[in-house]
């Protein structure tokens, strides 16, 4: 077996950056797409600021506000636009947060959710 070899810090930050880029989501629903952000550490922070400090009501509109983005990571809501976001169909937010959580490494795909629940059945 071949051991990778060990990064330098200057290496390790220049790699680990250059996987920071949106990643592009299908809407069928709306016939087209959009980018979902991956987070930095920080953003990532700024986000469970955010969200867990936000009226209830508001948390998952705020999370789609803080994630969708255009394809060089601009985001594409503001945060007076919380209220029309949540006037968008439920099916379209979850798919947005849910492709979040996965490319940010939050939860495992759901293909991989599935078959760790089948051998543990």
């Amino acid at each position: 077996m071949v051991k990778a070899k060990a990064f330098t810090k200057a290496a390790f930050l220049s790699a680990a950056g250059a996987t920071i880029k949106p990643v592009r989501l299908h809407l069928p629903e709306l016939d087209g797409d959009v980018f979902i952000k991956r987070h930095t550490l920080a953003e990532r922070e700024e986000f469970n600021e955010r969200v867990t400090t936000a009226d209830k009501h508001d948390q998952n509109a705020i999370g789609v506000q803080l994630v969708t983005c255009d394809e060089s990571g601009g985001l594409l809501f503001e945060p007076t636009d919380i209220d029309a976001i949540k006037g968008l169909p439920s099916n379209v937010t979850t798919e947005i947060l849910y492709k979040y959580n996965v490319i940010n490494g939050l939860v495992a795909p759901i293909n991989e959710q599935v078959e760790d629940a089948k051998k543990n059945s």
